[in-house]
């Protein structure tokens, strides 16, 4: 009867065992989400041993986000008479916590007539250069009404991966 019991158990529950997400997709999810407030967004881990992830066109460098400096918001905004709830994000660090793509203008750009391209390339010729602009401060503003959520996903990053950093002023200079 014992022996029936456990086969039972074991039907039921261990064939689900190999649906479990690994600890590093759940970690992306996460920061997915905490980037994002959407479930539906898509992470690319650029680096995830050093915690560097892409969102479209956004790298993010969250080891070099000072924890000390985190901050979260919760708000209401009203456009086009509507209310929408937000939360900001607050990412700062001595170092880049976000990086933006620019991918630069083609130079065989069909939506634009050739006089047009002329003009970009004789009065704005960066236009057609790809770039990064990095930035070691950043407000993210997130469309939700789960502010909670949003700090819960940040404090598992950096419980489960991310270190951030700390203050640049060292422990005698507290004192």
């Amino acid at each position: 009867m014992m022996f029936v019991f456990w086969g039972m158990l074991f039907a039921l529950f261990v064939p689900t065992a190999g649906y479990a997400e690994s600890e590093s997709d759940v970690l992306l999810k996460t920061v997915a989400f905490a980037l994002t407030a959407s479930d539906e967004t898509t992470v690319e881990p650029v680096d995830q041993a050093n915690c560097v992830f892409r969102v479209s066109k956004e790298i993010y460098r969250l080891n070099n986000v000072r924890l000390d400096r985190l901050r979260f918001q919760d708000q209401v905004r009203t456009l086009k008479n509507r209310k929408h709830r937000v939360t900001l994000v607050f990412l700062s660090g001595e170092a880049t916590v976000q990086e933006s793509i620019y991918e630069g203008l083609e130079d065989n750009n069909n939506q634009l007539t050739a006089e047009v391209m002329q003009l970009l390339k004789e009065n704005f010729p960066d236009v057609f250069k790809a770039h990064n602009t990095p930035l070691n401060q950043v407000t993210l503003v997130l469309p939700t009404d789960d502010g909670k959520r949003v700090r819960e996903a940040w404090r598992f990053i950096y419980s489960h991966g991310c270190s951030g950093t700390a203050s640049s002023r060292g422990l005698n200079e507290r004192e």
